[in-house]
């Protein structure tokens, strides 16, 4: 037996390789621990200081787990509006930072999914089916804007015949979403771009 400072003091930047034992429920499970590898990701006082703290994982009842989405869906429609904002009224200079499209979505969810393999792909199902609702959402709220060709463009032409009586002519209809949809294509093609070049960045 040795004391864990030691332990790791004498095996550091070494092809020793410890096992390490952890109970999950009534289950005792194993995992390996290769200190070469450690010694390439932390110097040996981060991995001295460094705590490994317990982790519960427990499940939650319907109810609870219903209240805690909606307030985490909640929260990304908050985020995904104030980005907006922020797009709008403070643009950075570098504007791949702040915009991204099918291209680098997908770039993200991969490394993301990649990543979290590490832990088993319970946690790589766990983080890619997250980052897919994130989209939706995000997604379903850039689509209420008051824009031609989106369906937030279309809700505004429904109340504006609503409150005027009046029946908007197909002609100007057609040619308001044409017109819309140009500049979405257009725009798709121009982030596209961006996209590619930070990713080859």
């Amino acid at each position: 037996d040795y004391d864990l400072h030691f332990y790791i003091t004498k095996f550091y930047e070494t092809e020793h390789i410890a096992t390490l034992f952890y109970q999950r429920n009534d289950q005792i499970l194993e995992t390996q621990i290769n200190f070469q590898q450690i010694s390439q990701m932390m110097t040996e006082q981060q991995l001295s200081l460094f705590e490994y703290p317990i982790k519960i994982v427990a499940s939650r009842r319907p109810l609870e787990a219903l209240n805690v989405a909606f307030n985490e869906s909640i929260e990304i429609v908050h985020m995904s509006i104030t980005g907006l904002r922020y797009l709008i009224t403070k643009p950075k200079k570098n504007i791949q930072d702040q915009i991204g499209g099918p291209i680098k979505i997908g770039a993200i969810i991969g490394s993301t999914t990649v990543e979290a393999m590490k832990e088993g792909w319970q946690e790589a199902l766990k983080s890619f089916f997250q980052l897919i609702s994130y989209i939706s959402l995000a997604l379903a709220i850039f689509n209420l804007l008051p824009f031609p060709a989106v369906d937030g463009g279309h809700l505004i032409l429904y109340s504006y015949e609503i409150i005027t009586r009046r029946t908007i002519n197909m002609r100007i209809i057609y040619t308001i979403n044409f017109l819309g949809f140009m500049i979405l294509i257009g725009l798709a093609i121009f982030i596209a771009f961006l996209d590619i070049g930070s990713l080859i960045k």
